[in-house]
């Protein structure tokens, strides 16, 4: 049986690479749970379409502001894209070890981190895929 839920949230693994700090050359994974809402295939084309817009506006000839200002509306399109779907996360801690609650300040702080939007993006490609991990019945 199929039980449809409109406002559909989960939670999904989420493995941060970064390099390692005591080996050279190699990486280190991390790992940390959100919570992502599903949205609908209409929003999921209206957004990749949005983005799709802002690149094609990219030419070869622009000046390196033109570029940059076109990468920072490209930049903000996918920081809301994220914003979007990210409802909670747990599991994340600063470097004392003490956990640091999902919030809009803790989301900016984190999200400047490339490894983190990485991360995130990944893992909410993983979940939206139809083969993206074990269906369970």
């Amino acid at each position: 049986m199929f039980r449809f839920v409109k406002s559909l949230t989960f939670w999904w693994p989420v493995t941060v690479r970064e390099p390692d700090p005591d080996q050279p050359g190699a990486m280190v994974e991390q790992s940390f749970e959100a919570q992502f809402k599903l949205i609908n295939d209409a929003r999921v084309k209206a957004s990749r379409q949005a983005r799709r817009a802002l690149m094609d506006r990219l030419t070869p000839d622009m000046s390196a502001g033109d570029i940059e200002a076109i990468q920072d509306e490209i930049d903000a399109h996918d920081r809301a894209a994220l914003v979007e779907v990210l409802a909670d996360w747990r599991d994340i801690c600063d470097g004392d070890g003490l956990p640091i609650p999902f919030s809009g300040p803790a989301f900016e702080e984190l999200y400047g981190e490339r490894r983190f939007r990485a991360a995130l993006t990944r893992a909410y490609g993983e979940a939206i895929a139809e083969d993206g991990g074990r269906v369970k019945n």
